[in-house]
C-alpha cells in the first residue's frame, strides 16, 4: 500500500518505484502553490531540480527534489528580484 508522504500532507500521494517515492510535476507545483507553467519556467531556468523522466514520459521528482524546490519557492522576494530586474515605482 502506498502511504502519503508526511512532509506534503494528505493531498499528494506519491508514486512508489523500487522503494523510492516520486511526485509528478503537477503535484510539486500544487504543493508549492504555483501554477504548473511557473514551475516549468523555473525548471527551464535551472532554478529548481530537473526531475527524472520515467519510461512512460512522466516527469517525476523525489522528496529531496520537492524540498529543494520548496526552498526556492519560499525565498523572500519574487523571481524578478532574484534576477535583479525588479522595477520599483517612483514615489
Amino acid at each position: 500500500m502506498v502511504q502519503h508522504a508526511s512532509i506534503f500532507g494528505d493531498r499528494m500521494t506519491p508514486i512508489e518505484i523500487a522503494g523510492q517515492r516520486y511526485f509528478t510535476a503537477n503535484q510539486v507545483a500544487d504543493t508549492l502553490g504555483v501554477d504548473r507553467t511557473t514551475f516549468y519556467r523555473w525548471r527551464k531556468k535551472l532554478l529548481v531540480p530537473q526531475g527524472q523522466e520515467f519510461r512512460d514520459g512522466r516527469l517525476l521528482f523525489t522528496e529531496a527534489d520537492v524540498a529543494e524546490a520548496r526552498e526556492f519557492a519560499n525565498r523572500i522576494g519574487s523571481e524578478r528580484e532574484q534576477r535583479g530586474q525588479l522595477r520599483l515605482p517612483l514615489a
